[in-house]
């Protein structure tokens, strides 16, 4: 029970930083202002531009398709189980590792439709204490991002799919995963496999 509510709250936050902004420092999520941007005016507020916008085609509809079990359990041993996640604000996946050593939340955040100029936003208004650009996932723009709310055995890592649509990658590890000191890799990994089969690779 433990490690869902915290993939539920991790996922609920980021939506809410993408979406509207996201405060937690009284442990309650709180809406600040978008960004003004509209989509057509994409990307904005020094964000990149997708170069290589990807057909999402069942994404939505079955997150869990994107990444196997069998591409998680590369990354960090063996998956207990796989099972959509669905929140009230975006449809999502989530993996989860047996012995309580981590899992993987993910799915496209539909509600966000400035894509990763809503985070770049955010920054440029003090927020997001962790903003970590990525060049490239699979030739895709990046973001490892946080608002210091989270342990340092998590990794949140938005990708841009569209200049108005990002994938998000929430990790959580503990014990004996081999990427207890490397959240990040791990989430930067699983992006990686979620792109490459959006190409169709």
């Amino acid at each position: 029970m433990r490690t869902r509510i915290i993939v539920l709250r991790a996922l609920t936050c980021a939506t809410l930083i993408l979406a509207a902004g996201c405060s937690t420092t009284s442990g309650t999520p709180s809406a600040t202002p978008s960004s003004p941007a509209t989509s057509n005016a994409l990307p904005t507020n020094g964000a990149p531009n997708v170069d290589n916008p990807l057909d999402i085609g069942t994404a939505v509809t079955d997150p869990c398709a994107l990444v196997t079990k069998e591409q998680v359990e590369t990354l960090g041993g063996k998956v207990k189980s796989v099972a959509p996640d669905n929140n009230s604000t975006t449809n999502a996946c989530a993996w989860i590792y047996d012995n309580f050593i981590g899992d993987i939340t993910a799915g496209m955040l539909t509600q966000n439709t400035e894509g990763l100029s809503s985070s770049y936003y955010e920054h440029s208004r003090g927020g997001l204490p962790v903003f970590q650009p990525i060049a490239s996932i699979e030739g895709q723009p990046g973001l490892i991002f946080s608002r210091g709310s989270f342990s340092p055995a998590s990794c949140f890592v938005l990708v841009g799919v569209r200049n108005d649509l990002v994938y998000y990658i929430g990790v959580n590890v503990r014990g004996e995963n081999p990427y207890v000191s490397d959240p990040c890799g791990l989430a930067t990994k699983f992006a990686a496999f979620a792109i490459q089969h959006l190409k169709g690779a």
